[in-house]
């Protein structure tokens, strides 16, 4: 097979273009494996280019093409690149997780677990502004029993001024389980880089509502611990000022604090007051593994259930279609809801199409001819099944007919009963009854003072 090229005049075969393949195919193939952005794309595609029309000779053509199609592949993977949004930074990180990097490890985990969940957040939130105040653990087992909100969700009940800052400030809500769901290392990293700034500022030690625990086992982790496991304190404390200076003017988290609270001067740091939560607080941060730890006999104590598995798994069904606006979490969970609206997509243009097609009178003859027809083998069919039905009908009321007949027919003959038995002996003796009757009618009976004699006839 020979190839002609307009460039120049010149006339290429099947090994000038094996050569140019042999050159142009791997740079090609280094394009595409060691790129990682947009601009390192289409850097190395120009480059490419440049150095392929470079090239002199016959190879000029073959060279201008492989660096339009380098260009083109580079283009592609860069739109792709920029679909790919990038992760949160570490001062956005500590933005969102400032309002409760604080909070004790227990109840920081369900925070974080219930934040993937804001539709549901909001619900408990107005469930739990419409029960008394003070419940017990065992109440609010009971009272959410048949609420259909994830466990997390139901065990912050407990705590209403923290499910009501979820709700009030939604938008964060969900921009932490995003980050949570995404980076979920990063999130846990970026507490522990507050925490030590707090203990390094002297707002976080040990007190009599917690303990402070710091491990040295490689980088130091910070746990924060209730001194009583089933009584709580929920830390109030001004992100902006407990961390020390705020290092990201650009970044600022919000302060929140109970209604009823009003912090004294001087004060950044102070505790509400102890709430008894019993078995509310099954989570549990595992800083090393970074990652959440479920206690298993808590769990099911509060959720009236029986599970085995003591690892936190996220649960899309109680996401209720919220859309994921964090970078990485729309990257690992959009994919199962854009799967389905293209089905639904695709659905209703098939609809639309049979529509149309309907629409029109050619298609819709058409369509007429094909329901008659199938309305027709409809009902051969519906008579031949009517047909077949009324004949097995028939066979089964004559079998036990049948069967009894040849029963009745095979039957033995049984014995006479004793009263027909004495009947028939008595039958044969009917002559000599009637020979008994001749005789006394041949006697003489009165008749006006006066006997008859009647002669006997002779039997026959």
């Amino acid at each position: 097979m020979r190839y002609f090229a307009l460039f120049r005049g010149r006339e290429l075969n099947r090994d000038h273009i094996v050569l140019s393949a042999r050159v142009e195919v791997p740079c090609l193939a280094r394009l595409v494996l060691a790129s990682k952005n947009m601009n390192l794309y289409c850097q190395k595609a120009v480059g490419t280019a440049k150095q392929m029309w470079m090239l002199a000779g016959w190879r000029k053509l073959v060279s201008a093409t492989s660096a339009c199609a380098c260009l083109l592949v580079a283009f592609a993977f860069a739109a792709v690149s920029a679909q790919a949004a990038p992760v949160l930074s570490p001062p956005q990180l500590e933005q969102l997780v400032a309002p409760v990097a604080l909070y004790p490890d227990s109840l920081l985990s369900q925070v974080l677990m219930a934040s993937t969940y804001p539709l549901e957040v909001v619900d408990a939130a107005r469930w739990r502004g419409s029960q008394p105040k003070a419940m017990s653990d065992s109440q609010l087992s009971a009272a959410m029993y048949n609420e259909p909100w994830d466990p997390s969700v139901k065990s912050l009940a407990a705590f209403p001024n923290v499910l009501q800052m979820m709700s009030d400030k939604i938008d964060w809500t969900q921009q932490l389980g995003d980050a949570f769901l995404g980076q979920q290392p990063d999130v846990m990293d970026a507490v522990q880089r507050l925490r030590a700034r707090a203990r390094a500022a002297g707002n976080l030690r040990t007190s009599p509502q917690q303990t402070v625990l710091v491990s040295n086992e490689g980088s130091p982790i910070i746990q924060i611990v209730p001194v009583q496991p089933d009584v709580v304190y929920v830390p109030i404390y001004n992100p902006l000022v407990v961390f020390g200076p705020w290092m990201y003017p650009v970044y600022r988290p919000f302060y929140w604090h109970p209604p009823t609270y009003y912090p004294a001067p001087g004060v950044f740091f102070s505790f509400g007051a102890g709430l008894v939560v019993g078995p509310a607080l099954w989570g549990h941060v595992d800083w090393h593994r970074h990652d959440v730890s479920i206690n298993v006999t808590r769990y099911n104590t509060f959720n009236n259930t029986h599970i085995t598995n003591n690892r936190w798994v996220y649960n899309v069904n109680h996401r209720r279609g919220v859309d994921y606006r964090g970078p990485a979490a729309a990257g690992r969970f959009q994919r199962s809801s854009a799967a389905r609206s293209a089905a639904r997509e695709q659905y209703r243009g098939a609809a639309n199409m049979q529509r149309q097609q309907l629409a029109d009178p050619a298609h819709r003859q058409a369509a007429e001819r094909a329901v008659s027809r199938e309305q027709g083998r409809n009902q051969i069919g519906s008579n031949t099944a009517l047909r077949d039905s009324q004949q097995r009908s028939a066979a089964v009321r004559k079998q036990p007919f049948n069967e009894h007949t040849q029963v009745r027919q095979q039957r033995p003959v049984s014995q006479p009963r004793p009263a027909l038995r004495q009947l028939s002996t008595e039958r044969p003796q009917a002559p000599q009854h009637r020979q008994a009757a001749k005789r006394h009618a041949s006697v003489e009976r009165p008749l006006g003072g006066k006997k008859e004699h009647r002669r006997e006839a002779p039997d026959h």
